[in-house]
């Protein structure tokens, strides 16, 4: 398993959604408003995999999604996230990863931020100062716990995975971790979402 496969595996942890029908059709889409990182996404899949996947926009949904229609990919992506409903609720980072070189954990913890993260700049307003943020926030505890953990082991430790204090319309609790501050510079090597690392960078400039 190389770093750029790690990379998909938390990509499609995050924002994929993976279907095995009745009829033992398989199918995997990826999701994300950015155009441009689909194109990211297609090179990735024809490096790994030598797949060309397909892009799709849906008008209804303001959204671009990245296709993969090949059973033996989406079943290789099945050993590490469960298909339908359950994969957000049970999310987690495998346990492979742990096991693998600093560089793949570091691949691997920015395809999670690339697919869940949010870049915020912060207002301290009692000290008129702004900071960077980078925000994780999931349902499934494991994964936060487990997002935590890497960070620890790449060297570049998040804060504690806490509640989150915002309510949500689904209701579910959700929990957090994020990097604040200079240790926000350190994310943007292994960042390949260009939107999501060019507001990253400007907020740290």
């Amino acid at each position: 398993m190389n770093s750029k496969e790690t990379y998909l595996i938390a990509v499609v942890g995050g924002d994929g959604t993976l279907y095995e029908k009745p009829n033992k059709q398989y199918l995997l889409s990826i999701s994300d408003k950015c155009h441009e990182y689909h194109y990211i996404l297609r090179k990735l899949f024809k490096e790994v995999f030598n797949f060309e996947t397909t892009i799709r926009f849906i008008p209804q949904r303001n959204t671009f999604y990245t296709i993969v229609r090949n059973k033996s990919i989406v079943k290789h992506f099945m050993q590490f996230h469960p298909a339908g409903i359950s994969k957000t609720l049970n999310c987690e980072v495998p346990s492979v990863i742990f096991e693998a070189d600093i560089s793949t954990k570091k691949l691997h913890l920015g395809g999670w931020i690339d697919a869940e993260g949010y870049p915020k700049l912060q207002l301290v307003k009692t000290l008129n100062y702004q900071y960077p943020r980078m925000l994780i926030e999931s349902v499934s505890k494991k994964l936060v716990d487990d997002l935590h953990k890497l960070s620890l082991e790449v060297g570049i430790p998040s804060t504690k995975p806490h509640v989150c204090k915002r309510q949500y319309k689904n209701r579910l609790q959700r929990y957090g971790i994020e990097w604040n501050g200079k240790k926000c510079k350190d994310l943007l090597p292994f960042m390949f979402h260009n939107s999501k690392k060019g507001r990253l960078k400007r907020f740290v400039s």
